[in-house]
């Protein structure tokens, strides 16, 4: 074949020293670049193989560092010995009385009550509803051995008992009242003085508020129970005076019948046997009599105040610009911001078409309007503090105003029960606004400390007696406070010497995120306030926390409930697991169902757990479940804690400007003659240093 060669080809010029390329780079560095490039879709498939098994790796590589330090922790002692209650195996709810004399049940027939350190039963009261089971129980001490009980049934009852003299009596239902009302929530202030009922009727719901004669029903109770007292002994005086005249009406039948028997074998006859009717001597009958109370001489409760949800803000629309500025006041209060503005219905529902054409995919993925549930009161009875000033000459031991706020609502409303008021459901006399959602609330015992959770997840800390906050802080960035718990400031110590003998103590709180993690709060006075993660969030349900109790007796020990049933007992100064209470049979586990169903009793000597017994044959729907109660005493690791228990200090100290005043002045006095002193040698160190003027 002929091969044209082209003539007067072009000379390349060689490339210089500098841009030649270097013997190193001769190499390869990268090994993948041995490999040609592949082609598509070669090129992503080997892309998606690398991304399993890098994915794959990771997984192994957490599984086998968790795998790891499990083996390496020190794994807290399980104890075993519990006592099984197959009686109470129905239990929904349990409580203990708040001395720890008593446990009380709520049972599907009733509310049983038992001693708490003997599990000996002590009373029993039949509420006679079929298919109703009591679900939830709160309890609270009015006197001596003498209790007021809010119990809630699963068919929506609430009912309010009285336990007095180791009886149980019935005093209202609630929901009687009002035909096909449901109740959904009950709380009692700590002394007994109101109650705080939730109430849902259809669509609607509210939240009533009943002022209890509580000293008025303890003379009652008392007065009935002397006269049952009486009308028992009364009864026995006459059956025995029955039971001797039938004897001497028996004797003289006998004697009448044998005329030839002598004296002396009539007396032996009579003497050596008794009648067939003789009684019985009936011991302790007097001791526990159940006076039998007629609820219509009763004192009645008087219902104080009605309060509803936020209403929507369409309500209170005016017509113009002008008649808005007319109504507005000097703006001294806060409002709820539902009145005297120009935002009309017809303007929201355009916003809300906008809005629903604009995030279409979104709203896709959210839950329908109508299995939306109702809101929810969340309530707590507060003392009197100078944030509501009618009732501060009342006892600052008794609750005079109460907080409310709604599940969604960003605002917590303050009522004055004192208040005198035609209306029941007036203006509240106070309004706190936030920025996100409420989720939960809790009060230390004097209700000088107020803890709201928020949905962000930030908690916010109040001194609610001067309205000052003491503390913001973020808990977490996934999950929202579902509950918190004031921790008694003896149990921790303080951050920082106390400067003056009346400054308030810091104040500790116990928070348990939706997230599974568990924190410990530090706020004060100074402002500077820390956050202790105990346990971290978990995506695991079965790993993370869902439920936290402080153990009544001890506090520096909380019960803590994980998602697989696992019951601990934290101690909350250190942050690490005590012990695990567990029981012997591997099939059942201990509080199976949510919420967990315990209590402590007794002054932390007992503890009530309810276990399930797991079902093994599926087509058996019923399982087995128990209660059973532990001896804490019997817990080595609980020794140290009750040998050297913690006396309880003030969350809170409170006094007058005249006593502060006259503290500082005492305390400038007493500093006095050093502060002299002091001055004086300032004086004669500074005389030689001083050049004299020539």
């Amino acid at each position: 074949m002929p091969v044209y060669v082209r003539k007067n080809l072009l000379s390349i010029t060689p490339d210089s020293l500098g841009t030649q390329s270097s013997d190193e780079e001769d190499y390869i560095r990268d090994p993948e670049q041995m490999y040609d490039v592949l082609p598509q879709p070669f090129r992503l498939v080997n892309k998606i193989v690398n991304l399993i098994f890098d994915v794959a790796w990771e997984v192994i590589s957490e599984r086998e560092a968790a795998r790891i330090a499990e083996r390496s922790r020190v794994r807290p002692p399980q104890y075993d010995c519990a006592i099984a209650l197959p009686d109470y195996g129905d239990a929904l709810c349990i409580t203990g009385s708040p001395d720890g004399r008593y446990a009380f049940f709520g049972l599907p027939q009733g509310i049983a009550m038992i001693d708490a350190a003997t599990q000996a039963p002590v009373a029993m009261w039949n509420h006679g509803t079929a298919d109703a089971t009591i679900s939830s129980m709160k309890v609270c001490s009015i006197g001596v051995q003498t209790y007021l009980i809010a119990a809630m049934d699963t068919e929506g009852n609430g009912r309010l008992l009285c336990c007095a003299y180791e009886c149980i009596h019935p005093l209202k239902t609630f929901n009687e009242d009002v035909s096909g009302s449901l109740i959904t929530e009950m709380l009692l202030s700590n002394d007994g003085d109101y109650v705080s009922v939730a109430v849902k009727n259809g669509a609607d719901v509210w939240l009533d508020v009943w002022h209890l004669p509580r000293d008025n029903w303890m003379r009652e109770v008392e007065t009935a129970h002397s006269n049952a007292v009486k009308q028992q002994q009364q009864q026995q005086q006459q059956q025995q005076q029955q039971q001797a005249e039938k004897q001497q009406d028996s004797s003289i039948d006998m004697a009448t019948s044998n005329e030839g028997i002598t004296t002396d074998n009539t007396s032996k006859s009579t003497s050596s046997g008794s009648p067939r009717g003789s009684p019985t001597p009936h011991h302790g009958g007097v001791a526990n009599p159940a006076p039998a109370l007629n609820m219509s001489q009763m004192s009645k409760p008087t219902a104080v105040l009605r309060v509803r949800p936020t209403p929507s803000t369409v309500n209170g629309v005016s017509g113009s610009v002008s008649a808005i500025f007319r109504a507005i006041d000097e703006g001294n209060d806060v409002g709820l911001g539902t009145k005297q503005h120009l935002i009309t219905e017809q303007h929201l529902e355009k916003r809300r078409q906008v809005f629903r054409q604009q995030h279409e995919e979104e709203l896709r993925h959210l839950q329908d309007e109508d299995s939306i549930s109702s809101p929810q009161p969340l309530c707590s009875f507060l003392n009197p503090s100078h944030m509501l000033v009618t009732g501060l000459e009342s006892s600052n031991d008794r609750p005079n105003s109460i907080a409310v706020a709604w599940t969604g609502s960003t605002n917590i409303c303050h009522y004055n029960l004192l208040k005198p008021s035609k209306d029941l459901e007036h203006k509240p006399d106070l309004v706190w606004p936030f920025a996100s959602g409420i989720t939960c609330l809790a009060t230390s015992p004097c209700t000088s400390l107020l803890a709201i959770g928020h949905r962000d997840g930030t908690l916010t800390v109040y001194d609610q007696h001067t309205g000052v906050p003491l503390a913001v802080k973020k808990l977490s960035p996934t999950g929202e406070p579902s509950c918190v718990c004031f921790l008694n400031p003896s149990i921790l110590p303080p951050a920082q010497p106390p400067k003056e003998p009346f400054t308030s103590p810091d104040a500790y709180l116990l928070a348990h995120c939706t997230d599974g993690s568990l924190s410990i709060v530090r706020c004060g006075y100074d402002g500077v306030g820390t956050v202790k993660v105990i346990e971290p969030a978990t995506e695991s349900i079965a790993n993370g926390v869902i439920s936290i109790q402080p153990l009544t007796g001890i506090p520096q020990v909380v019960i803590v409930v994980r998602g697989g049933g696992e019951v601990t007992l934290v101690d909350v100064r250190r942050g690490h697991a005590l012990c695990l209470v567990a029981l012997r049979a591997a099939d059942c586990k201990l509080t199976a169902v949510v919420p967990p169903v315990l209590s402590p009793a007794a002054n932390a000597q007992m503890l009530y757990i309810k276990g399930v017994k797991d079902v093994i044959d599926e087509s058996d729907e019923t399982s087995d479940t128990c209660m059973f109660v532990f001896p804490l005493r019997s817990f080595p690791a609980l020794d140290p804690f009750m040998k050297n228990r913690t006396e309880p200090q003030p969350y809170t100290v409170h006094i007058t400007a005249q006593k502060r005043f006259d503290s500082l002045l005492s305390n400038r006095l007493i500093r006095q003659n050093n502060r002299q002193q002091r001055m004086q040698r300032r004086w004669n160190n500074l005389a030689p240093q001083v050049i004299p003027c020539k």
